[in-house]
């Protein structure tokens, strides 16, 4: 549990630390010529069914569940889009810093 002088953080606080652990795992498994991918299956089903399908203990909640495998066929190189596309400067469709810079 996460707390801070006695009181247990907000919900938002446990969730924002569990989905940085998730990326880090996602780009291990990436690294290491594996495909991964984020799920949340318990948000969908009926409360508490995919804990006691993983029969995880009372009291552990789930974050993700991320399947990991060797991906069939082609797996190359990650095509993303230049940053300048959607990274915006103090407001939506301004351009970054360094844009203004140039």
């Amino acid at each position: 549990r996460f707390i801070i002088a006695g009181r247990r953080l907000a919900d938002q606080a446990m969730w924002s630390a569990a989905y940085t652990a998730v990326q880090n795992i996602l780009l291990a498994a990436r690294a290491s010529g594996l495909g991964a991918v984020l799920t949340a299956p318990h948000f969908l089903s009926p409360p508490g069914r995919v804990e006691r399908i993983l029969a995880l203990p009372k009291g552990v909640r789930l974050a993700a569940v991320i399947p990991v495998g060797y991906p069939l066929g082609h797996f190359g190189p990650v095509r993303r889009k230049p940053l300048d596309e959607f990274l915006f400067y103090n407001q939506y469709g301004s351009p970054t810093a360094d844009n203004n810079q140039r």
